[in-house]
């Protein structure tokens, strides 16, 4: 099989609600399902959701009523004290643990190469494709792969994002920086918090990233270390993009680059929402998608 994991469990600080669960299509279809629609046309027949307790009976039974019958679909729960074992449950901690641990926790239900995703952001169909290619034609365990975009093409007019900036050496990522200000002034694009001027031709990161099996050992032993760090603070969260890094730098894993994604947009205000909702509705004019999405 092959998967597609959807992260859906964040709390949309700045967005002011559940984005992941806000309706922007035409027929109040959530975003992340044209992400599943988009994969399951590019030959995924696994969808995997990661979210909260509280969301999984609601959306097993909205998805399954849903998503073709050929497509399986696995609903986890993201909980804390879903920890590898050797971690300390910790009572005070109420905040989730973060991206790195919402892949690990769908270890059980993944044996396969799979597609990383997140709820809030729309990638496009291209980027499906690419994924796909690279899971059916990679044959080494350690080699995993990201669907990169352009920086101009993944800003908002409505304030500051948060960027991972790639640097490729050849076709394989070399290193990746998280700029936490970047945000369009006039004609340039700056890094509030440094003052740094990007060109917008930057690689950058928005969490599409194709991983084998072999990551949830990486990811184990990766929480392992940073829920028994006595440096860790209750607020503190484990990411994709910073294990990936400390991955390449010790020669554990590489990242190849795919070609560029096209399409991108994403919600991170609670203005996007707006703009979403147009495109999806011009997508759907187009012929793009179906209305509704789902026709079983």
């Amino acid at each position: 099989m092959k998967s597609i994991l959807i992260m859906a469990a964040g709390n949309g600080s700045r967005y002011g609600t559940l984005k992941q669960f806000d309706e922007m299509g035409p027929n109040r279809e959530f975003l992340f399902e044209y992400t599943l629609f988009d994969a399951i046309s590019n030959g995924f027949d696994h969808v995997v959701i990661v979210t909260k307790k509280d969301h999984v009976d609601t959306l097993n039974e909205y998805l399954n009523e849903r998503l073709p019958k050929d497509v399986k679909l696995d609903v986890v729960p993201q909980e804390l004290p879903d920890l590898p074992k050797g971690c300390p449950v910790k009572s005070s901690r109420v905040k989730p643990w973060g991206t790195a641990h919402a892949v690990w926790v769908a270890r059980n239900v993944i044996d396969n190469g799979f597609v990383v995703a997140n709820a809030d952001d729309y990638y496009g169909r291209e980027s499906m494709r690419l994924a796909m290619d690279f899971i059916r034609s990679n044959k080494d365990a350690s080699t995993f792969a990201s669907v990169p975009y352009k920086l101009s093409e993944t800003l908002s007019p409505e304030g500051s994002v948060t960027r991972a900036i790639c640097k490729a050496e050849g076709s394989y990522l070399k290193n990746i920086v998280e700029v936490t200000e970047i945000r369009e002034e006039g004609e340039k694009i700056i890094d509030k918090e440094t003052s740094q001027v990007f060109t917008g031709e930057e690689v950058t990161s928005m969490n599409l990233w194709v991983f084998g099996p072999k990551v949830f050992n990486l990811l184990e032993k990766d929480l392992l270390e940073f829920v028994n760090s006595p440096n860790t603070k209750d607020q503190d969260e484990i990411y994709i993009p910073k294990q990936v890094q400390q991955w390449i730098e010790l020669g554990k894993a590489r990242v190849r680059l795919t070609g560029a994604g096209k399409g991108w947009f994403g919600v991170t205000y609670a203005n996007d929402k707006k703009r979403a909702m147009d495109h999806l509705a011009e997508r759907t004019r187009m012929k793009d998608y179906p209305a509704p999405l789902w026709n079983r």
